[in-house]
């Protein structure tokens, strides 16, 4: 199941950083007498906010980076056109040689060469395969096993053509090769490749525990005989007079042992890379059946994304920082620092409105009203005598 998870969960103690955009404003603030000289401005009200909620989100995703916030990695099941396949690949000395039975040279390339490349483009056009390879010479030897991770795959096939060795012991080979297949293969196509350029005898006990496990767990058997120049073939039968024995015509009774199995098998005799090539591909085709696998999603790390998220946030901030401008009264008197007013939850702070000045105040005192004096009646009576009071400049004049 896809989650999330963090590399350093303790940086999640941060968390509550995120208040302080609520509670201290990083713009100047200003001090007016009266907030009537600024009229209601939703607009910036609304900007104010977004502000505040930008320094808010800036602070999370700094503390989600530093906690190293990343996706685990998953299984996934999917549904595809495929099988279980084991590659059984004989590791034998003459497979060093080409087909012609020559060393190999810039010209020509060894059977163990164009098997690997023939081998590594079957892996590669089969997304789906699950796949095992195993060697086999003078012992049986496992390469990978059973696997979806095909990079691990293809890196098991080119290490086929290192140098083999003499002997070629195919009946222990098979048998490595049948218990390769898992419990995880039970409801698939399971199908099993050898790849050899020659046969041997069988032991007895061998071919009994062959057809025990053939019964047990049964596969799709494709044998890819790569012949040689001069060598004798599958089908090939001794003349007249001559011992048909598995010592003499091993290739030929080695076919005749896989028959008897009561697996569905296959033969293919390749004389070159294009006969194998050919044989791969039919092989392909063949094994074309409809497969659950499962593919593994591998981690994911989401602190870079954190992190860049966080610097477009902060920049936005220092756009709305150094967009900040002092208003100035028509004489140039400076009366209000800053072009946004108020702030969270009512108080003077980053975020209210942009305060624009309706009158300045020398303008205001020049349109207020004379005052007047109340001086006391000269008979002494309670009732006042009004007189307003004349400016300076009318007893000059006089």
């Amino acid at each position: 199941m896809t989650g999330l998870g963090f590399d350093h969960p303790w940086a999640l103690l941060l968390l509550p950083l995120a208040l302080l955009p609520f509670l201290v404003s990083p713009l100047r603030l200003s001090g007016v007498p009266s907030a009537e000289v600024a009229p209601e401005d939703t607009l910036s009200r609304a900007v104010g906010a977004g502000i505040v909620a930008l320094g808010a989100l800036a602070i999370v995703l700094l503390v989600l980076g530093l906690s190293g916030l990343h996706r685990r990695d998953h299984v996934v099941e999917r549904t595809g056109v495929g099988a279980n396949i084991v590659l059984l690949i004989d590791r034998s000395s003459s497979m060093d040689s080409t087909f012609a039975n020559r060393r190999p040279d810039g010209a020509e390339e060894s059977k163990s060469v164009a098997a690997r490349r023939l081998l590594t483009d079957f892996a590669a056009r089969r997304p789906a395969d699950r796949v095992a390879v195993a060697a086999f010479s003078t012992a049986p030897m496992l390469v990978i096993p059973m696997t979806d991770k095909h990079d691990a795959v293809r890196a098991a096939i080119g290490a086929i053509d290192r140098p083999g060795l003499a002997h070629t012991d195919v009946g222990r080979g098979l048998s490595l090769a049948f218990s390769m297949f898992d419990e995880t293969s039970t409801e698939t196509s399971r199908a099993i490749v050898l790849v050899s350029d020659g046969a041997a005898v069988i032991d007895r006990r061998v071919q009994d525990a062959l057809r025990a496990a053939a019964a047990r767990d049964p596969v799709r058997l494709y044998w890819l005989f790569l012949r040689t120049a001069g060598a004798r073939g599958i089908t090939d039968r001794p003349p007249p007079g001559d011992p048909d024995s598995p010592q003499t015509y091993p290739e030929r009774h080695l076919d005749i042992f896989f028959k008897t199995l009561g697996l569905p098998y296959r033969s293919f005799e390749a004389r070159s890379a294009g006969e194998v090539s050919d044989a791969i591909r039919e092989i392909d085709q063949l094994e074309q059946r409809p497969t659950l696998y499962s593919e593994t999603i591998p981690r994911q790390d989401l602190d870079w994304l954190c992190y860049w998220a966080a610097a477009g946030a902060l920049l936005l901030l220092l756009a709305a920082k150094l967009s900040e401008r002092r208003l100035e009264d028509w004489e140039g008197e400076a009366l209000l620092p800053s072009p946004l007013r108020g702030g969270v939850g009512g108080g003077g702070g980053a975020g209210e409105g942009a305060t624009r000045i309706v009158a300045s105040r020398r303008r205001a005192l020049h349109s207020a009203p004379p005052p007047t004096l109340a001086l006391p009646r000269k008979g002494g009576g309670n009732a006042p005598d009004v007189h307003s009071q004349q400016p300076d400049s009318g007893r000059a004049a006089s």
